[in-house]
C-alpha cells in the first residue's frame, strides 16, 4: 500500500526531536508543519482554541509551505 502524497516515514531521532515540541498541557495531541529545510512553519495543540488544524487547514497551508524558497546558505554556510 502507498503512503499518502503528504506522509512520510521518519527515523527515531527525528521522532525524539519532534518530541521536543510536546508540552504537558497540549491536550495530548500535538501537530508540526515543516517546510523543506526542516523548520518548523506551524504548530497545533489539541488544547488550542479550536484543537488541531482540520484536514482542508493542513492541505492548505502544506500548499502554502511548499511554495516558500528554500533559502540558500550563507557564506558561513548558515540559512535563514
Amino acid at each position: 500500500m502507498q503512503a499518502p502524497p503528504l506522509v512520510g516515514g521518519v527515523s527515531s531521532e527525528v521522532i525524539d526531536t519532534l518530541a521536543l515540541f510536546r508540552t504537558p498541557d497540549d491536550g495530548g495531541e500535538t501537530e508540526l508543519l515543516l517546510d523543506r529545510a526542516g523548520n518548523v512553519r506551524a504548530r497545533w495543540t489539541a488544547s488550542m482554541p479550536g484543537g488541531p488544524a482540520s484536514p482542508a487547514a493542513l492541505i492548505a497551508d502544506t500548499e502554502r509551505v511548499a511554495r516558500i524558497a528554500k533559502a540558500t546558505p550563507n557564506h558561513a554556510s548558515h540559512g535563514y
